[in-house]
């Protein structure tokens, strides 16, 4: 089956097919998969993982641009990607060549056969995206990897690695049935990325609840590192306000004591101010240990051109479209704040559509709130399994139903009005579509 895979879009299509969304406890057949493969994850060099509900993918974003800036060899592996799978795994910044991709998928259907024939069964989608990652990184040379948790942590399929450090940027509610239904349940999750040999613990803006079980946690590992928290060891304040569109400032005080009065970022919203401190903070200790001098200049330089895909982003200024991948609660309190704050004399637009085993009966709240203050907003649904339908809104609100192609074709037709915004927001699948859409 592998050697039929003439081309991207077969591999791209394998790929999509091998979904499987089960968290299975236990590293056994990725460890079978990764002992027939030679081991690739020795040849790694130091790791930074990531966990959090939200924020992870800009603060590696934010952590790429500061070691690239450094002329270190990164890679990155994130999760979900929005327009190619290449996305998923990146090399300096810049996705997987087709190319390597095609020929690490013809691998990995063979890794399949032969763990099938063992009786292991197949790897599950999450699985075998984290051991292509683990053989592509161990053939690029790289100085760091930073590596996202997919879901939780303790039990995610990275936790397979051992990683120097460990950031967890947010803890909230998302996928509950997963992780628990309390932020304590969901913190011993993300927190499990948190290993005897990690030296290094970067925490973000976590509530106290999340907080109260991280010291016994500690205890129980007999952890010997350090461990760094926003808004003890390193802070971001905003040193200039933006407004609309308008690129951001931020004052910085970094764990060593360095401060910088003026970090500009493009990121937009209030939120990226920590996932920023969180990002230098963890660059700077990283550097530290290994004994390497930071060129400062590069490395702020470098924060200014940081951009995430599907995250407040702009895809078009007149007329203004934004898309913001705001899937729960903490999401779509960020974008909240954006909307209060930067588009307060915009007359906006929201289109939101999501997945049924979300909590929409919570995200709801936010579009009433919205609707209730002059905003104009519409659900609507999108093309992928577990869609909220027309029928399923209805069940829940009175707020109207759209479909969002037409609405979107109209609203680029029409008058380019200086003070108006469309904001497509809700899953990241959605988001994805809406890109592919507007390509």
């Amino acid at each position: 089956m592998g050697q039929e895979m003439t081309c991207i879009e077969d591999a791209h299509d394998w790929l999509s097919r091998q979904t499987s969304h089960q968290l299975r406890p236990g590293f056994d057949r990725m460890r079978q998969a990764l002992s027939l493969l030679g081991q690739p994850q020795v040849s790694l060099p130091s790791i930074i993982q990531l966990a959090g509900t939200n924020g992870k993918g800009s603060t590696l974003a934010y952590l790429q641009g500061l070691f690239i800036s450094q002329g270190l060899r990164v890679g990155a592996f994130s999760s979900p990607h929005i327009l190619a799978f290449n996305e998923r795994l990146m090399f300096n910044g810049q996705p997987i060549e087709d190319e390597k991709l095609l020929e690490l998928v013809r691998s990995m259907v063979e890794l399949n056969e032969e763990l099938i024939a063992q009786d292991w069964g197949p790897l599950s989608g999450f699985e075998l995206y984290t051991v292509m990652m683990l053989v592509y990184f161990s053939q690029c040379q790289l100085d760091v990897c930073l590596i996202e948790a997919g879901v939780g942590g303790l039990w995610d399929c990275t936790n397979v690695l051992e990683a120097d450090m460990a950031l967890i940027t947010t803890i909230g509610f998302d996928h509950q049935d997963r992780l628990g239904h309390s932020l304590a349940e969901i913190a011993q999750q993300k927190f499990g990325i948190i290993k005897p040999s990690t030296k290094i613990v970067g925490l973000g803006r976590l509530p106290q609840e999340a907080l109260a079980v991280l010291p016994e946690m500690l205890v129980n590992l007999n952890f010997q590192g350090e461990v760094m928290q926003l808004g003890w060891d390193f802070n971001a304040t905003p040193a200039k306000e933006g407004k609309g569109l308008a690129k951001r400032s931020w004052q910085v005080e970094l764990p060593s004591g360095r401060r910088y009065d003026q970090v500009t970022i493009a990121m937009l919203g209030q939120h990226q101010g920590d996932n920023l401190a969180l990002a230098l903070a963890a660059f700077e200790a990283w550097m530290n240990q290994k004994q390497g001098e930071i060129d400062w200049d590069q490395a702020l330089a470098a924060l200014e051109g940081v951009n995430w895909q599907g995250r407040l982003e702009c895809l078009s200024q007149a007329p203004l479209i934004l898309v913001d991948g705001a899937h729960n609660s903490q999401g779509l309190q960020a974008l909240d704040d954006f909307l209060t704050h930067d588009l307060a004399d915009y007359q906006v637009t929201v289109i939101f559509a999501g997945l049924k085993r979300k909590d929409q009966a919570s995200h709801l709240t936010y579009l009433h709130k919205w609707a209730e203050e002059g905003m104009a907003v519409y659900l609507s649904t999108f093309d992928y399994p577990g869609a909220m339908t027309q029928v399923d809104w209805q069940a829940q609100t009175a707020l109207p139903f759209l479909d969002w192609q037409p609405k979107l074709t109209d609203y680029q037709a029409g008058q380019q009005e200086a003070k108006k915004a469309l904001i497509l927001t809700g899953s990241l699948y959605f988001i994805s579509q809406v890109k592919e859409f507007l390509k």
